[in-house]
């Protein structure tokens, strides 16, 4: 090569490498304030949130004016303000002017609901239940029955084995959810697969842990309960309660008898919280439950469940009727959670003395690809809330290689749902903490929209008072 051309070329790439180095220092200089920053003044103090990372920090005046800038240069400010800077910079506060944190959200979720290393697989050993309450989503399905009612349980538990165990190879953790109906009529079945589950997840090297929703009912009937309970590696449990025990009694009461269940239910509670076991209880509230709330609570802290772990369910109406009259709206949700919170703190209840700081949003369970919902037929569904809805399952365990192609496309559905396909949630700060709330009404329906999460209407009573606690353990 010519020599003069040689070094005409060197020279360009020469000045392209130092335009390049420019270019990237210049842009490393220029930051920008994040989309999902909230700033709080309390107290005359300012609190900068972001809902994206979660961070919280005290600010002053000077830098809520520069984070109201659109473009912020790190050059034009002195050396001290610079090192607040890159504190700002490193807590995700301000970010480099070219980052899209839109995308970089969308990469975690997509990354997150793709993510093999957690196989959950909900089991619903039978579709029956001692109960009726009205707004059970089984209330339409009379083909309610169990694993041995419905076929014998060697074929049925030998394919969910094998479904299990064609999955688990890929995992590191292996989560099974007990669910009903009421799981505990179908106990014996529970005990049998657990045991299996248990060798799977052994053989493999898997972590297991396992999980049951019951009503309680049947927690004191049955002998030996806590010892066969704690074989089977169950280690949390969540009870439901409708309210005080007239309310309760009213909607949660025995199938046929109506005989009253909450003392039963109540005692069931007792046992697994004397017990050291992890359990959660679920209050349910609706308008015509909320009256008497202070009488439950009385009962809870004269059994001396201060300290139980409880936590409240919106009940949600999914017909096409108008139930305003019984069910609450998210707003109305969001503020009812506010005054049982402050209700609960004066009493030195858990719930009020727990730090409900929100944690950022993952994608449901429904939409991730390591999940499955399974029921007494061997019937699998994605969602919990689509049980009994035999159109809508995507395929049997007793019958994996023949799935049709609706039930394919009913996965697929499931899966491809996302929540970025909505501006509306696209363009709102508390996204990351939500990601869509419920797709349930959602996956299947292009004209349906997001009924937005509580947070929405309750997000800034959390970080107030978060902050509000870290200033009083300040002065402590």
């Amino acid at each position: 090569m010519d020599v003069l051309v040689y070094n005409i070329i060197y020279f360009i790439v020469e000045e392209i490498e130092q335009c390049t180095m420019i270019e990237e220092y210049v842009m490393s200089n220029l930051l920008k304030p994040s989309f999902y920053n909230k700033i709080y003044e309390i107290n005359e103090k300012k609190w900068l949130f972001n809902t994206f990372n979660l961070g919280l920090r005290e600010i002053d005046d000077e830098i809520e004016k520069i984070l109201s800038c659109s473009i912020i240069n790190k050059e034009l400010y002195s050396e001290e303000m610079d090192k607040n800077l890159v504190e700002l910079e490193d807590a995700g506060f301000i970010i480099q002017s070219q980052i899209d944190e839109l995308k970089m959200l969308r990469y975690i979720y997509n990354t997150d609901k793709y993510n093999k290393d957690y196989l959950t697989i909900t089991i619903l050993p039978t579709l029956d239940c001692n109960c009726e309450c009205y707004y059970c989503f089984e209330r339409e399905n009379k083909a309610r029955t169990s694993f041995s009612k419905n076929q014998s349980f060697d074929l049925l538990g030998q394919s969910l084995l094998d479904f299990v165990n064609a999955k688990i190879r890929d995992t590191k953790n292996l989560s099974i959810a007990w669910f009903g109906g009421e799981p505990l009529l179908s106990f014996d079945v529970i005990e049998k697969l657990s045991i299996k589950f248990i060798e799977l997840a052994n053989k493999y090297g898997v972590h297991y842990t396992s999980s049951l929703t019951t009503n309680g009912y049947y927690l004191t009937d049955i002998p030996n309960i806590i010892d066969r309970l704690k074989k089977c590696q169950i280690d949390s449990f969540q009870i439901t309660l409708d309210g005080a025990p007239e309310d309760h009694n009213r909607i949660r009461h025995l199938k046929g008898a109506h005989k009253e269940t909450f003392d039963k239910m109540l005692d069931g509670i007792i046992l697994l919280y004397k017990n050291e076991m992890n359990i959660s209880v679920r209050i349910n509230v609706s308008k015509k439950n909320l009256v008497n709330m202070p009488k439950l609570f009385d009962i809870l802290e004269e059994n001396n469940l201060k300290n139980l772990k409880i936590y409240f369910g919106q009940l949600i109406d999914y017909s096409d009727k108008d139930n305003s009259d019984v069910y609450l709206d998210q707003g109305e949700y969001g503020a009812l959670i506010e005054r049982l919170y402050r209700t609960l703190r004066k009493r030195g209840f858990r719930y009020g003395l727990d730090d409900h700081y929100p944690s950022s949003a993952r994608p449901c369970i429904a939409n991730r690809i390591d999940t499955a919902v399974v029921d007494c037929y061997g019937n699998i569904y994605k969602c919990r809330s689509q049980v009994g809805e035999f159109e809508k399952t995507i395929g049997n365990v007793c019958d994996l290689e023949n799935q049709t192609v609706d039930e394919a496309m009913r996965e697929i559905n499931w899966l491809e749902w996302t929540p970025f396909r909505y501006a509306v949630c696209r363009e709102c700060k508390i996204f990351p903490i939500c990601m869509g709330g419920c797709p349930f009404t959602l996956y299947d329906n292009d004209d349906a929209l997001p009924i937005c999460d509580e947070w929405k209407y309750n997000l800034d009573f959390f970080v107030r008072q978060k902050i509000l606690d870290m200033e009083e353990k300040n002065d402590e």
